[in-house]
């Protein structure tokens, strides 16, 4: 499971936090703004400030779908070509669009509904990567599977600076609140919209 940075979560939270396999732990007041510990850990994943101190959050997030990328073409790619695969993935991620709508309050404690666009700047290019796989695939040598992930590479560069949308859809952070004040927030759902904003 990826983590995410802890420091993300000092820089809204100045509480004591504990992390956990599950997620989160902290104890907070009943108005305190949760939707603003979210607002801040989606920036430091999609548009960190060069400054950020939770900018490995992004490296995280690219690098991870950088591996989705090359896993869904059962691809080799070199040190240079991940590297490379990981700064189109950066590119794509900083054209997120997504909106964090303030939290309301729950019978369990919060939700937290967080609205998306999809980007398909990646994923529309299957039609034109799965025959080139094909063919390297027919003709294989370590050399053409290297030709072939560069061309591939520069398609994806092309297309994500050129960020297509498919529709807008929304992911709902349900955040229990315990009689003492202590609420949980489950950072795989944090994974999951890295998944869903940028399909692959």
């Amino acid at each position: 499971m990826k983590f995410k940075s802890i420091v993300s979560l000092l820089l809204v939270l100045v509480l004591s936090i504990s992390i956990c396999a599950c997620g989160v732990k902290a104890k907070i007041d009943e108005n305190y703004d949760i939707a603003a510990y979210i607002k801040t850990t989606l920036k430091s994943t999609y548009n960190p400030d060069s400054d950020d101190a939770a900018i490995g959050n992004n490296v995280t997030t690219c690098h991870n779908a950088a591996v989705r990328f090359f896993a869904k073409y059962q691809l080799n790619p070199t040190e240079e070509q991940m590297s490379r695969m990981r700064q189109i993935t950066k590119t794509a991620y900083s054209h997120s669009i997504y909106t964090v709508n303030d939290h309301e309050k729950a019978s369990y404690g919060f939700d937290v509904l967080v609205e998306y666009s999809i980007q398909t700047s990646l994923l529309n290019l299957s039609e034109q990567i799965f025959p080139l796989v094909n063919e390297m695939n027919d003709n294989y040598s370590a050399e053409n599977e290297k030709k072939t992930i560069d061309k591939i590479l520069d398609l994806c560069e092309a297309a994500v600076n050129a960020p297509l949308y498919s529709s807008t859809d929304f992911i709902n952070f349900d955040i229990p609140l315990a009689n003492n004040g202590d609420i949980s927030v489950n950072l795989k759902l944090f994974d999951k919209l890295d998944e869903l904003i940028l399909p692959i």
